[in-house]
């Protein structure tokens, strides 16, 4: 009997052994593969991966965010699209694109003084005169100026201009806001470089005639959009630094009577009997100019009434005389 449990023990430590030799061969079989795996799909030697280690994580995202902005980029510009996504910064949003223009109205007694200071001032503020119409009715001089000033000087040349002595005087100023416009011309032009670079990959990269003529096409058109942008925003930044200001400058000369005739009695009955006698001469000046103007029509009255009074009185005695 303990011979046959001798043996049993025998079997049973076999047959244990045989089962954990399996299990070990099936996990080292099952770590290999993972480490195949792992190493076929993560290796930092292959071509063509970038995520070398789990700190590395962040840099792959980051490298992805990139490539997939880049192409939303690039299907954007071949779209012709402008609606561009950028962050704003809150100092830039402050800044502004704002254009002055101011206007004036001045009614002087010295016109050809008033002229010169205004002159003066706008060249002191270190701006120019860009137009310049004047005329002169009656002995009385008006003009009109159109001046570019710095925005920056444009308060002081209004302060300055204030101290030129009028008469009547009037002034308004406002600003208009292109800072959105100005925002979608960046947006839009960043956009249109974009595509012009794309195209210029394409061209250079095409090889039938028919595409070529298909890139040329596109990239001229896209490049006279770029320079119409640029053109705009051009325009914009010089009438942001430079103020418009209009200026309408008159002369008022009064008629004004000595002081002593003003308080003379003499002078007074004087200027009331020259304007009796400068009324009745018109008036006779008038009558006369009257009938000589009539004269040919009561000339042709009389030559054509004359004879025919003379007929009817004829015939009147005639019948006067037979009645009798």
């Amino acid at each position: 009997m303990s011979w046959k449990r001798v043996g049993m023990l025998l079997a049973s430590a076999c047959l244990i052994a045989a089962l954990v030799g399996c299990s070990t061969s099936n996990k080292e079989a099952s770590s290999e593969a993972m480490v195949a795996e792992s190493g076929s799909a993560s290796s930092p030697f292959e071509e063509g991966h970038t995520n070398y280690s789990s700190n590395a994580a962040e840099p792959a995202s980051s490298v992805k965010a990139d490539q997939t902005m880049k192409q939303t980029l690039g299907d954007s510009a071949a779209k012709g699209s402008s609606g561009l996504q950028t962050e704003i910064d809150p100092a830039a949003a402050m800044n502004r694109k704002l254009i002055y223009k101011a206007n004036l109205f001045m009614v002087v007694k010295e016109y050809a003084q008033a002229q010169a200071e205004i002159r003066s001032v706008v060249s002191g503020s270190g701006g120019y005169v860009l137009s310049f119409i004047e005329e002169e009715h009656s002995g009385v001089w008006s003009g009109h100026f159109t001046a570019k000033v710095p925005s920056k000087g444009l308060t002081d040349l209004l302060n300055k201009l204030d101290q030129i002595p009028t008469i009547t005087k009037n002034r308004s100023v406002e600003g208009t806001d292109v800072s959105e416009e100005y925002v979608d011309l960046e947006a839009r032009l960043k956009v249109k470089e974009a595509t012009e670079a794309r195209l210029l990959e394409f061209l250079e990269k095409a090889a039938k005639t028919d595409d070529l003529v298909k890139f040329v096409a596109q990239l001229e058109k896209v490049q006279e959009e770029i320079e119409q942008a640029k053109g705009r925003m051009k325009y914009i930044d010089q009438n942001v630094a430079l103020s418009t200001v209009d200026i309408d400058l008159s002369e008022r000369k009064a008629a004004v009577l000595p002081l002593d005739e003003k308080k003379s009695l003499g002078a007074s009955i004087k200027h009331t009997f020259g304007d009796s006698v400068d009324w009745v001469g018109s008036f006779l000046r008038g009558l006369l100019l009257f009938l000589v103007g009539a004269l040919p029509i009561v000339a042709v009255v009389a030559v054509v009434s004359v004879p025919g009074y003379f007929i009817w009185r004829k015939k009147k005695r005639t019948s006067g005389s037979k009645e009798g």
